[in-house]
């Protein structure tokens, strides 16, 4: 059954889900996108002009019209000396809370020049999720040992060089276990991956390092059993990990998050000097550097929502992310994804909570 961008005979989410049921997705690939949010995407979305939403049971479809960058006022949507395709975009909440669904049948155009900008832009309203290699290599694991199929090849794989410099680079048809010793060996970051799942059924997919997928063939069961689920449940665990944690009163000092990376990055000083060279790269906001070495203190204010997060290194691979007054799931998101990308993965716990001193515990009188 083909999906059509005129399609509004979609009453409700029974109605979409029947249809992906029997979709041809070799016919018309399908993209999912998962994304955090408080507020129904849709809504915010559907702000921007050449934008029709139509409310259905379950799930929001939202119509974006073909349009010309010069027949546009919208500068905040759309680059004006590109033309701007039309494309359908469906969005339903998930099993999760704060945690949506995504799904369009549009082609690159409409997903590069339309609706990725659009989310990129929005921060605020849509903090960033990204997958590690050891997520994505989990997901891998599951197809592999869990699904109907012999054998799993990565067809195309791109790799990034930590830190951000150098080019990418790509490898052809290999095992995913030969990719993920590539990929340890060269130190790279996983950015995105098309796997075939070769047996009775084929299931192929790019899955990118955002948690996006694009399915080019196989059953939306599987789908939804092998990957949906799986992304989400690691962006729900992400979430529920950073809710919470900004300081609220002069007596909440804020619940501080712990960076246990893979290698111990910071047993010279460089490795400090790094790290602050990273933050200040990232956009994020500003950065003071309090203290440098031996130990790194740095202090960042957001500029996206003016939180405050304090930064400091505590061993040669442990990182203390401490939040201040208006750090919010997106701004620890954000300073936690500069960590791991840049400087190296690891894994992120809630924090041991210090002991309060006192002013004689600070003399050192008994």
């Amino acid at each position: 059954m083909r999906m059509t961008s005129q399609d509004y005979r979609i009453e409700s989410a029974a109605d979409l889900e029947q249809i992906l049921s029997h979709a041809d997705f070799k016919r018309e690939h399908l993209f999912f996108i998962p994304v955090i949010s408080a507020n129904d995407p849709a809504r915010i979305l559907g702000r921007h002009e050449h934008v029709i939403v139509v409310p259905r049971q379950g799930v929001s479809v939202l119509r974006y019209m073909a349009v010309h960058g010069t027949d546009s006022q919208d500068t905040e949507q759309l680059d004006l000396a590109v033309e701007q395709p039309e494309g359908t975009v469906y969005v339903l909440p998930t099993e999760y809370e704060r945690i949506w669904s995504l799904l369009t049948f549009a082609g690159n155009d409409f997903l590069s020049n339309r609706l990725v900008p659009v989310l990129s832009r929005q921060k605020r309203a849509f903090p960033q999720f990204t997958l590690t290699n050891d997520d994505i290599k989990g997901i891998l694991a599951g197809l592999d040992q869990g699904g109907p199929w012999e054998k799993l090849e990565s067809w195309h794989a791109v790799l990034r060089p930590r830190g951000g410099g150098g080019k990418t680079q790509d490898h052809y048809h290999q095992r995913y276990e030969k990719l993920f010793a590539l990929v340890d060996m060269k130190e790279a970051l996983l950015e995105r991956l098309r796997v075939v799942c070769i047996g009775p059924t084929e299931l192929d997919f790019t899955l990118y390092r955002d948690g996006s997928v694009r399915i080019r063939s196989g059953q939306w069961a599987h789908f939804q059993r092998f990957l949906r689920h799986p992304i989400l449940s690691r962006a729900a665990d992400r979430l529920s990990l950073v809710a919470g944690r900004g300081r609220r009163s002069f007596q909440d000092l804020g619940r501080p998050l712990e960076v246990q990376l893979e290698q111990p990055v910071f047993r010279t000083p460089e490795g400090n000097s790094e790290l602050v060279a990273a933050l200040q790269s990232s956009g994020i906001g500003s950065v003071a550097v309090l203290h440098l070495n031996p130990y790194l203190h740095a202090s960042m204010v957001d500029l996206i929502n003016g939180a405050s997060i304090d930064i400091f290194v505590t061993s040669p691979e442990t990182v203390l992310v401490v939040p201040g007054y208006g750090a919010n799931e997106g701004s620890l998101l954000r300073v936690l994804r500069t960590i791991t990308d840049t400087i190296c993965e690891g894994q992120v716990l809630d924090a041991e909570p210090s002991p309060r001193l006192s002013l004689a515990d600070l003399a050192g009188v008994d």
